[in-house]
C-alpha cells in the first residue's frame, strides 16, 4: 500500500537535523525499497525547513510507523507526523 508521511518539525529540530544528517540519508538509501521519495518541506517565504515528507510502498500502517521509528532524523520531541494512504492518479510510471 502507498502511505505519504508527512513530517512537521517543532523546536529543535534544525540541530538535531544537523547533527543526524548523513545518518538519516544512510537510513533512506538503505531503505529505499520502501521509502520511494523523500524530501523536506520549506517555508514559502522564508525558505526555511518546516518538516519533510516521504511516499511509502509498504505492507502496513504498522510498518511505515516502525520505519519513522527506526529514522535518525526521527525524534517524538522534535518532530511529529501524520500517515495517509495515497493512491496514484495516472496508471503510467513518474520519473522524478
Amino acid at each position: 500500500m502507498r502511505i505519504v508521511a508527512i513530517f512537521t518539525d517543532k523546536e529543535g529540530m534544525k540541530a538535531h537535523r544537523a547533527q543526524y544528517l548523513q545518518a538519516h540519508l544512510d537510513f533512506l538509501k538503505i531503505h529505499g525499497d520502501e521509502i520511494l521519495i523523500g524530501g523536506s518541506l520549506r517555508d514559502e517565504h522564508s525558505g526555511e525547513q518546516t518538516g519533510g515528507m516521504w511516499v511509502m510502498e509498504v505492507d502496513s500502517y504498522d510498518r511505515a510507523h516502525a520505519l519513522i521509528a527506526l529514522d535518525p532524523y526521527y525524534a517524538p520531541a522534535r518532530r511529529g507526523y501524520i500517515l495517509n494512504a495515497w493512491g496514484k492518479a495516472f496508471d503510467e510510471p513518474v520519473v522524478l
